[in-house]
């Protein structure tokens, strides 16, 4: 515990040293950090949800980042298409040229640095802080679900069925996950009535089964938030543009082709 402990210490103090070194124009680091996001970006725009969350800060926490940025022009609000709450940022053509600008001076900053240090080394700290920060995202995301569905049957059976399978099945699902969702984004131009994206959907259907008993209305439900709740439709949308809005047209398909029957 004691060495975590100092770990999270050297953490805080460089991130306090690496804030008061790099700024640039006015900008301090997590203005850097804010831009740099939203240029990596599809369409250099993000859910402001999905930033916050790259940002490992909450909601209100990005909001309050993101003020002064819209106000010197460097960024801009966008609302969603199907649901006003689910709010953008986009990177303006302002913002786009100083994130270029950034981008050079912080080069010429760090080559001095990482020249010193080595690559191994480098990655291998990476790899850590990523993985102590998914760990504290993760257990955010826990308690946040508890509080939404706590009570609900379908909350109850997946925590119990889940303390069933180890972090190496857990992990595995998360993966397998990604590939299938990829996997109906790569079919999705054949249309929600289509023959294969039934079927995968019909698989999805399934494999959320196998957390908790799943009623076609739940489901049902389960494709509405995928296009309403930000998180959901970021993550969705994140392996293709509309992605979310698509998923949830397939889903009513099929629970109506499962009535009918």
């Amino acid at each position: 515990m004691k060495k975590f402990t100092e770990l999270i210490f050297a953490i805080s103090k460089s991130n306090s040293i690496i804030s008061r070194k790099m700024t640039f124009n006015g900008l301090d680091f997590s203005d850097y950090m804010i831009l740099s996001f939203l240029d990596e970006s599809k369409e250099k725009k993000l859910m402001r949800v999905e930033l916050a969350e790259k940002m490992g800060l909450s909601p209100s926490g990005i909001t309050r980042m993101l003020l002064p940025l819209e106000k010197t022009g460097l960024i801009q609000t966008e609302e969603g298409e199907d649901d006003a709450r689910a709010r953008y940022a986009k990177l303006t053509k302002a913002g786009e040229e100083t994130i270029k600008d950034a981008d050079y001076s912080i080069e010429i900053l760090l080559d001095e640095y990482v020249s010193k240090k080595n690559d191994k080394a480098v990655i291998t700290a990476t790899n850590l802080l990523n993985s102590i920060s998914q760990d504290f995202i993760e257990e955010e995301r826990q308690a946040e679900a508890k509080s939404r569905w706590g009570n609900t049957k379908a909350y109850k059976q997946s925590k119990e069925r889940m303390k069933k399978m180890s972090k190496e099945e857990v992990a595995k699902i998360k993966e397998d996950s990604k590939k299938f969702t990829q996997k109906i984004a790569d079919n999705s131009n054949k249309g929600v009535k289509s023959k294969e994206i039934q079927e995968l959907i019909e698989e999805h259907y399934q494999s959320i089964q196998a957390f908790y008993d799943c009623s076609f209305e739940m489901y049902l439900e389960l494709g509405e938030m995928y296009v309403r709740d930000p998180r959901f439709a970021s993550y969705y949308d994140g392996f293709q543009p509309g992605l979310s809005r698509f998923m949830r047209n397939a889903i009513k398909e099929f629970v109506s082709s499962k009535n009918k029957k």
